[in-house]
């Protein structure tokens, strides 16, 4: 490995990751899986000494830095659709845009397509290249199918599926990353023993089984 190759391994970004609303972004979370996968990605980078900013609510919990947007998320998944949120998001994204053009953010991250679904009305322009955690059902992908269809290599958006599920469903999808897996924390999670992880796997699989 030559000289500059260790300088550009050991080069530090800025990322702005974009949060859902649904949730605030907290570690303890009853249920809230963008969420929870947020926190992890937010701790990880700002642990390995990248400058991680969190756009999100008032109410959100992070590591690194947090860009507050909306005073409060709304607090769950499944809500009525209102005026309200409707500007609250709208709010949020105007944010997003107005933080991501002051010329720090080296990757823009998101994780919810309603932000891509401007993107591709032309509401916003990203500056720098964005990166999209695959969180879409293949069979809902409503105008972001119709967006993505018409993005070049060129265009500076990566997406990045969380299984080789998931990957295939999005088949031809342009500038798709290799598959990373998204879940809990598990330094949070360690095994004991070899009946702990016995235990740990039958409950996984006794989850997996009841969907």
């Amino acid at each position: 490995m030559g000289k500059g190759d260790g300088v550009e391994q050991d080069k530090k970004i800025t990322v702005l990751q974009v949060a859902t609303l649904n949730q605030p972004i907290s570690p303890d979370l009853g249920y809230g899986p963008i969420e929870t996968v947020i926190y992890n990605i937010d701790k990880g980078l700002h642990n390995l000494g990248h400058r991680s900013i969190v756009a999100c609510s008032g109410d959100s919990k992070v590591t690194g830095e947090q860009f507050v947007t909306v005073e409060r998320s709304f607090g769950e998944y499944c809500s009525e659709d209102t005026p309200e949120k409707r500007k609250s998001m709208h709010l949020h994204h105007f944010k997003v845009l107005e933080r991501a053009y002051e010329g720090d953010v080296d990757i823009i991250h998101l994780h919810d397509a309603a932000i891509v679904e401007r993107i591709y009305k032309g509401i916003f322009k990203s500056p720098v290249p964005i990166v999209m955690t695959l969180h879409i059902p293949s069979h809902d992908k409503g105008s972001f199918k119709q967006w993505s269809e018409t993005l070049t290599s060129s265009s500076g958006m990566y997406f990045v599926p969380i299984s080789e599920y998931q990957k295939r469903q999005h088949y031809g999808l342009v500038n798709t990353m290799n598959v990373i897996h998204h879940g809990i924390d598990v330094e949070e999670y360690p095994f004991k023993g070899e009946m702990d992880k016995v235990r740990w796997t039958r409950k996984a699989i006794y989850l997996l089984s009841a969907e």
